[in-house]
């Protein structure tokens, strides 16, 4: 019996995420048929004080009004102190917990930490938007993050009233060049950049002549970095999350007439 065809069959599409994150995109793209090549572009670890700061915090957690994660790994990296510290559950079920998308909040829930916000706009701007104002003077907010980011959140909130803690809970580092794979990446249908963290490590592990013909971004801050970058954006994903991602190079790789 013939198998019916599926969306992404016969296209390859590379994946740029961190080995340890690639699984549940690769699956996807997979299950549409897709010949996925992982060409990660960043590494995650833990931040340069061994994550002393990220504990610090979670043992005071009580402190705080408000936590803001944005990125997965962060979220990970603050479960993973709170079971180190063994934070009071009654300080958890105080705070309001800020999600910056799906997949940040999707860890959190997994152990049982109840996330009151997740942005329509994942992005930090749209935390900030939804966030809201300090319900009192002296409100305090913890953001967990990677070792260097984006000051838009610190900056938005401390303009807005908040007291403002930044705790490091991972830094990124780029994977060493591979010439060798270089040339597959060129020659891919598709490419997937869901951070500017990716496109700066693509540049660093590739060159910028090795893209594929089709570029395809999570998000608008990644997007704008890979056209600083002197890429095309093909298509920018919407909603910013991967099931956003994978519609979007759907739309791009099928034909009209293959859709139905």
């Amino acid at each position: 019996m013939t198998q019916p065809k599926r969306p992404l069959d016969g296209r390859t599409v590379v994946v740029t995420r961190a080995e340890a994150q690639s699984g549940p995109l690769i699956e996807r793209l997979e299950s549409l048929g897709a010949c996925t090549l992982a060409a990660p572009c960043i590494a995650t670890e833990p931040p340069a004080d061994g994550g002393a700061a990220l504990r610090a915090a979670v043992g005071r957690l009580g402190d705080y009004a408000s936590v803001v994660l944005t990125s997965p790994n962060g979220a990970r990296a603050l479960v993973a102190a709170c079971k180190s510290v063994e934070v009071d559950r009654s300080d958890l079920d105080a705070c309001t917990f800020a999600a910056v998308g799906p997949g940040t909040a999707e860890v959190l829930c997994e152990a049982d930490i109840v996330v009151d916000l997740v942005p329509e706009d994942h992005v930090g701007e749209g935390l900030l938007a939804e966030l809201g104002d300090p319900q009192f003077a002296g409100a305090k907010v913890l953001i967990v993050r990677a070792e260097v980011a984006r000051n838009v959140l610190p900056q938005g909130l401390t303009e807005r009233g908040w007291e403002v803690d930044v705790v490091p809970a991972y830094r990124t580092v780029t994977p060493p060049p591979n010439p060798e794979l270089a040339g597959r990446v060129g020659r891919a249908d598709a490419i997937t950049f869901t951070s500017s963290s990716t496109v700066t490590g693509f540049l660093s592990r590739f060159g910028g002549k090795a893209v594929p013909r089709l570029v395809v971004c999570i998000g608008p801050i990644a997007a704008d970095t890979a056209r600083r970058a002197g890429f095309t954006v093909d298509a920018v994903a919407r909603p910013h999350s991967l099931d956003g991602l994978v519609s979007a190079l759907i739309g791009l790789l099928v034909a009209p007439a293959d859709v139905g």
